[in-house]
C-alpha cells in the first residue's frame, strides 16, 4: 500500500475532534472494567482497515467474534454499478485479513438479487462466494428501484420472476450452509447472554452466543446475565439446549 493510500484509510477512520477512531474506541472499551462482551456489528467492506482489524484482535477475548460484512454481489462488475468501492478480490481479501488475525471470527452479510447487469454468469459468481466464505447469517433482497438513487439510471433489466428464482435458490443454498455450521455445534457448551423467554416456548430461555447464534435452552438462568448451556440440537436458524454446569 503506499503512502497516499494508508493516509486515506486512516482518515476515513476519524470520528471526533481529537481525531480518535472506532479502532481507538474498541481498544477503550475494552480495557474498561466491568464491561463483559464488545459487539462490533457491521462494517462497510471499503472501511475495515488493516487498523481497525488489528483493534478487533487486541479487544479479544471482550469482542464478539462475529461481524456483519455486507458484500451485496459476488460479481466484480456488478459491484463496479453499485458503486460499492471493492471488487469480489477486494471483499474476500478483507475476509482473509479478519480470519488471519482472528481465526474464531464468524460472518454474516447483506446480499441483493437481480441488480442491474446480472446475469446467470454473475449470479453465480454470488453463489459461490457464499460457499467460499461460509457465513452464518445471510440478509437476502431481490432488487427494486428505489427513487433518488443512481442505479435509476440502469433500468430495471431483470424480469421480477427471474430475481424472485434466484433469490429463492440463494436461500435454499445458505439454509443449507447454516444447518452444517449449526450442527456442529451439537454437544458443545456455550456461554449465552440470556434476553428473555424464548419466543416459541415461554417455559424455556433464550439468549445469543459470543457468535451472535441464538440459543433456546430449559433449566435455570437470569435474564441479562450469562448462562452456560450445552447444546444438544440445532436447525439453520437456532441451537437448542439446557443450562450446564459453570466450569
Amino acid at each position: 500500500m503506499n503512502h497516499a493510500a494508508a493516509d486515506d484509510s486512516r482518515s476515513t477512520d476519524v470520528r471526533d475532534e481529537a481525531g480518535r477512531t472506532l479502532a481507538d474506541l474498541l481498544r477503550g472499551a475494552a480495557a474498561t472494567e466491568g464491561i463483559a462482551r464488545i459487539r462490533f456489528t457491521t462494517s462497510h467492506p471499503a472501511q475495515m482497515t488493516d487498523a481497525l482489524i488489528e483493534a478487533m484482535a487486541a479487544a479479544r477475548p471482550k469482542l464478539c467474534p462475529y461481524l456483519h460484512l455486507p458484500f451485496q454481489s459476488g460479481s466484480s462488475e456488478v459491484l463496479r454499478a453499485m458503486r460499492r468501492g471493492y471488487d469480489r478480490e477486494g471483499y474476500l481479501g478483507r475476509i482473509r485479513e479478519v480470519r488471519r488475525s482472528i481465526p474464531e471470527m464468524t460472518f454474516g452479510t447483506d446480499i441483493i438479487v437481480g441488480f442491474p447487469g446480472e446475469g446467470d454468469a454473475e449470479f453465480g459468481e454470488t453463489l459461490a462466494l457464499l460457499e467460499a466464505v461460509g457465513f452464518d447469517a445471510v440478509y437476502s433482497f431481490a432488487y427494486s428501484p428505489r427513487p433518488g438513487t443512481g442505479a435509476l439510471a440502469l433500468g430495471d433489466p431483470v424480469p421480477q420472476g427471474t430475481k424472485l428464482e434466484r433469490l429463492a435458490i440463494l436461500q435454499a443454498r445458505q439454509k443449507e450452509i447454516q444447518e452444517r455450521r449449526n450442527a456442529a455445534w451439537i454437544g458443545r457448551d456455550v456461554v449465552v447472554l440470556v434476553e428473555g423467554a424464548s419466543v416459541k416456548n415461554p417455559a424455556e430461555w433464550s439468549g445469543r452466543t459470543p457468535e451472535n447464534r441464538v440459543v433456546n435452552f430449559s433449566g435455570d438462568a437470569v435474564r441479562g446475565r450469562l448462562a452456560r448451556v450445552r447444546v444438544t440440537r440445532s436447525s439453520a436458524y437456532s441451537l437448542h439446549g439446557h443450562a450446564a454446569p459453570s466450569a
